[in-house]
């Protein structure tokens, strides 16, 4: 049996998962179903959540852990029809009737009736029960929706813990809001949709709040959002400066937690297992490449992921597992450019951070 992980109250975590097999899942109704369920399970859980990023294959989750507390009936209730919808909440809400009024004549009718209710109670105030209840959910509204069958992510969850100090919360929340910056989708996290960072900036207060805790007691008003909204930026320019140094170096810049590839977080991740709806990227046999360098199967793999689209080089190098940009570069980008294979969305602009490459 696995063991359960364990975290502590009053401590901030970065939570991330991964669709199986590194595969573009997420358009734009997807992300805006997961975003809708992210508050949803945020509300039933318990845990706080205080940054979120739903990247096309990836999500970024942030949240803060707060003490336990007991949950009566009306506040069990509450959360029970916030999570589930339609079908699902109707058989849920018609148990909880027949198990309560079962209750009120006998001992084991009592007794079914509060182990039913510490169902849903045992998956409160915990991260890995918060995870599990999102990619669950989420999976089974997909796989209805869309005629598939099985999971659709890469194994568990990564974590990494943080101290609820504002220096090391602002820095974790800029990293995700600078996601989609990060994979040249944007030069600037508010021109991207799906993340707390831009929904706060439009108004939406729930977001909002998520960036008060992080700032608040660094600003004279929490409620000055004007004084948050400086903060958070000067933020998001050092990290935007950040991956600036590491293109210059020619480092890739890794979409985790941006040190995950240099050992200095545990990666939790099991065996891939097969993602609903979702094809592997490893079809050679449909691309007959041969390249004088390079291995000429992962060239077939690289043409085969920019079916889905366009890609940036960083998202390229993370879905190949190639941990050097030059090394991808000088391997397969410009040898398959150079055969026409390939091309570049901004060809007057080579260097660009902005580049994508596409197939031609």
């Amino acid at each position: 049996m696995r063991k359960k992980r364990q975290f502590k109250a009053g401590r901030c975590y970065h939570l991330v998962s991964r669709i199986a097999h590194r595969a573009f899942f997420f358009d734009e109704e997807e992300k805006n179903r997961f975003a809708e369920l992210l508050m949803r399970v945020e509300y039933f859980s318990g845990v706080r959540l205080i940054g979120w990023c739903v990247m096309s294959n990836h999500i970024h989750v942030y949240v803060f852990l707060e003490e336990g507390h007991e949950v009566g009936e009306e506040e069990l209730l509450a959360k029970i029809n916030r999570l589930y919808r339609g079908t699902r909440l109707d058989e849920v809400l018609k148990e909880w009737k027949t198990l309560k009024e079962s209750s009120d004549g006998t001992v084991a009718g009592s007794c079914d009736f509060e182990a039913f209710k510490r169902s849903f109670v045992d998956r409160m105030f915990h991260p890995s029960e918060f995870m599990k209840t999102l990619k669950h959910h989420y999976t089974s509204s997909y796989n209805g929706r869309r005629n598939h069958s099985g999971t659709m992510w890469e194994g568990r969850f990564h974590h990494r813990e943080s101290k609820r100090a504002s220096g090391e919360m602002s820095a974790v929340a800029a990293y995700i809001d600078c996601n989609p910056c990060e994979g040249g989708i944007c030069k600037w996290p508010t021109e991207y949709k799906w993340c707390g960072w831009t929904a706060a900036t439009e108004g939406d207060e729930h977001c909002r709040a998520m960036y008060r805790f992080i700032y608040g007691a660094t600003v004279e008003d929490e409620n000055d959002w004007s004084a948050i909204v400086k903060r958070h930026e000067e933020a998001i320019r050092k990290r935007l400066g950040e991956i600036e140094e590491d293109e210059r170096a020619g480092r890739v810049c890794d979409s985790i937690f941006g040190r995950l590839v240099r050992g200095e977080v545990e990666d939790d991740d099991e065996k891939s297992t097969h993602a609903a709806g979702v094809a592997p990227i490893d079809q050679p046999e449909k691309w007959d490449v041969q390249l004088e360098r390079g291995s000429n199967a992962v060239a077939a793999k690289l043409l085969t992921l920019l079916e889905s689209g366009e890609k940036s080089a960083a998202e390229i190098a993370e879905a190949l597992e190639i941990k050097s940009r030059p090394f991808l570069t000088n391997r397969y980008l410009v040898p398959l450019m150079a055969k026409g294979l390939i091309r570049q969305t901004l060809p007057d602009k080579p260097k660009s951070r902005f580049q994508r490459y596409a197939l031609a």
